[in-house]
């Protein structure tokens, strides 16, 4: 008992710790092998009566809205089974379907947005990256060409399970291997060609009025999975709907969502920053 309440004390001191410090740390931090071991010890068992005080520290710290939480406290047997919690029924709806729609697949934060011009894609102020390599399939690029990006960052006291954003198929999904450095606003600032440096997942979609949509979910320093739930894994004639759940990340990320195809010059985003919910609209035909 006494071992695995020290070993998950640790984790939760050293990433404070990393929260805290400048990004030139991260170069000397081993990112990929301090997130798998940041990964077993969140997972590690605890007792139940350790499990209120534990849990109570991070979500002190993170003021995390623990009352939006399927379950009791207690009934959370480890780090990342709270981290990876299911809300209550409800309390997520989605913003009603209107011509060429989409609603948030997670609650974040939108830190960027705009179109794709000339392949490239903004990341902060001085700092732009190519949409050949964060999908590593230049026969992309015509695809989302004059389309649109979004930047979803979610932080550790968000929901970690991220959702369809509308009716659509899935056309195919790749796992793409890199490194995890931080995604943090710190990060986005500071290290160059962060999405694409980092381990992803990519997710492309077709709507039925013919948008060509990629999720491309961002690794990221202690988040050592990305989980995709099998059925969402192939292409797929299933036509998917709104808020059907895809899977979570193992503690926080990135989303980036690419709106492209044909009809993607009439897409309008209709937020532009700020905080955002799982099936509020992040934009549609005109608006």
């Amino acid at each position: 008992m006494m071992q695995r309440l020290l070993s998950v004390l640790i984790l939760l001191v050293v990433i404070w710790w990393i929260d805290q410090k400048p990004m030139g740390w991260m170069t000397l931090y081993p990112r990929v092998w301090g997130s798998q071991l940041a990964g077993r010890l969140a997972s590690l068992p605890l007792p139940r009566i350790l499990r209120q005080p534990l849990l109570g520290l991070f979500i002190s710290h993170y003021q995390v809205k623990v009352d939006e939480a399927e379950k009791n406290l207690e009934e959370y047997p480890s780090l990342q089974e709270f981290f990876t919690r299911k809300l209550k029924p409800g309390l997520r709806p989605q913003d009603a379907p209107v011509s060429g729609y989409l609603n948030s697949p997670v609650d974040g934060t939108i830190l960027s947005e705009g179109r794709i011009e000339r392949g490239m894609l903004f990341q902060a102020k001085g700092k732009t990256y190519a949409l050949g390599e964060l999908l590593l399939n230049e026969s992309n690029r015509a695809v989302f060409e004059g389309g649109s990006f979004m930047t979803l960052y979610l932080a550790p006291y968000d929901y970690h399970r991220f959702h369809m954003p509308c009716e659509a198929q899935v056309t195919s999904f790749r796992e793409l291997a890199g490194d995890l450095w931080p995604v943090n606003e710190k990060a986005v600032r500071n290290v160059d060609q962060l999405y694409v440096k980092n381990k992803r997942s990519v997710l492309h979609l077709r709507t039925p009025e013919g948008l060509e949509i990629a999720l491309v979910f961002v690794g990221a320093t202690h988040v050592g999975q990305i989980r995709i739930h099998p059925e969402w894994q192939q292409p797929s004639n299933r036509q998917a709907k709104a808020g059907d759940e895809i899977g979570q990340f193992e503690f926080g990320s990135t989303v980036i969502v690419l709106v492209g195809g044909p009809q993607a010059s009439r897409w309008k985003a209709n937020k532009k920053s700020g905080m955002i919910k799982v099936g509020q609209r992040l934009g549609a035909f005109g608006e």
